[in-house]
C-alpha cells in the first residue's frame, strides 16, 4: 500500500507538472497568437494604406492626364488665336498697302493732270504769260 501511495504521490506530482506545463505552453500559445494577431493587423493595416496609395497616384494620374489635356487644348486655341491675329495683321497691311498705292496713283494722275492743265494753258504760244505782262501798268 505504501508503494501504490507513492506511486499515487508521484504521479500527482507528475500530474501537476504537467498542469504547470500545459498552462505554460497556453500562455506561451496565446503570446505567440497575440503576435500573430498583431501582425496580422499590421499587415492588413498596411495593405490598406499601399492600396490607399495605389488609388491616390492613380487619382493623381488621371488629374494630370487630364491638365496636360485642358492645357493642349488651350495651346491649341492660342495658337489659332495667333494664327488669326497674324492673318487679320497681314489683311489690314495688304489692305493699308493697297490703300496707300491707290492715294498714291491718284495723286500722281492729279498731278499729271494739273500738270496737262498747266501745259495746256501755256501751250498757245505762251499768251496767258504775255496777258498777265501787258496788263501790268508801268
Amino acid at each position: 500500500m505504501f508503494q501504490l501511495c507513492e506511486i499515487i504521490l508521484h504521479l500527482q506530482e507528475e500530474l501537476q507538472g504537467e498542469r504547470k506545463e500545459k498552462s505554460f505552453f497556453k500562455l506561451e500559445r496565446d503570446k505567440i497568437q497575440a503576435v500573430l494577431q498583431t501582425f496580422k493587423n499590421n499587415l492588413e493595416e498596411a495593405e490598406r494604406q499601399l492600396k490607399n496609395k495605389r488609388r491616390e497616384r492613380a487619382e493623381a494620374e488621371e488629374r494630370h492626364r487630364l491638365e496636360i489635356s485642358v492645357y493642349k487644348q488651350k495651346k491649341k486655341h492660342v495658337l489659332s488665336e495667333q494664327q488669326n491675329t497674324i492673318s487679320e495683321e497681314k489683311m489690314d497691311a495688304v489692305s493699308l498697302s493697297l490703300l496707300l498705292q491707290n492715294q498714291n496713283i491718284e495723286s500722281d494722275l492729279r498731278l499729271l493732270k494739273e500738270n496737262q492743265d498747266l501745259q495746256g494753258e501755256e501751250a498757245p504760244g505762251g499768251q496767258l504769260h504775255k496777258a498777265a505782262e501787258t496788263e501790268k501798268p508801268d
